[in-house]
Order: C-alpha cells, then sequence, then structure tokens
C-alpha cells in the first residue's frame, strides 16, 4: 500500500475541522443567546450614553428598589462629572428605566 500524500492529510484535516466548526458553531451561539439575560440585551441596544447609565445604576437594583429615585442618585453623578450630557440623561432615561425594571425583575429575593 502507498503512503498517504501529506497535503491531502493536510487538506482532509482542514475540511473536516471546518465541517467540526461550522456544525458547533451555530449550536454555541444559541446556547450563549440562552445566557443573556433580557436585561443584558436591552441595555445592549441602547445607545453608548444609554449604556454607561444602565451600567452605573444596575449593581444597585434590588426587588424592592425604587428604579426612579436609584436612576436619580446615580445619573446625576454622571451629568456633573460631564459624562453624559443633560440632553443625553433625559432623551434615553425611559429606556435605561426599562431595562432596569427587567433586571429587578430578574434579581432574586
Amino acid at each position: 500500500m502507498k503512503p498517504a500524500n501529506p497535503r491531502f492529510l493536510v487538506v482532509t484535516a482542514m475540511g473536516a475541522a471546518m465541517l467540526t466548526a461550522a456544525l458547533a458553531g451555530p449550536t454555541a451561539a444559541f446556547a450563549r443567546e440562552d445566557s443573556i439575560t433580557p436585561s443584558a440585551q436591552c441595555a445592549a441596544a441602547l445607545p453608548k450614553p444609554g449604556r454607561l447609565m444602565y451600567k452605573a445604576t444596575a449593581s444597585h437594583v434590588k426587588p424592592n428598589s425604587d428604579v426612579p429615585t436609584l436612576m436619580r442618585a446615580f445619573i446625576s453623578p454622571l451629568v456633573m462629572e460631564g459624562k453624559v450630557t443633560r440632553k443625553e440623561a433625559m432623551d434615553n432615561a425611559n429606556a435605561v428605566g426599562a431595562c432596569l425594571l427587567l433586571r429587578q425583575q430578574e434579581t432574586p429575593d
């Protein structure tokens, strides 16, 4: 029996690796989608100032939190420090609040 051509072996191995990646890729993508919470998906859809506002407030949200009060407490400093303009804060407040309410529902008691 004649030894296999090394070039053929490399091409076959590459083909097998690409096929494995193609088959595993969509499954892995679906697994990641399932692990992303609705509040994280919501926050990812926010514009940059909204994401900054969400990030500043989200870790403080508890099941019994008053979300508008938390937003004022943690977003006002962002405006005062110039990280977010007042207009950006006003424009994004409703969307950020909705994402924070989703996070509140996800937070364990």
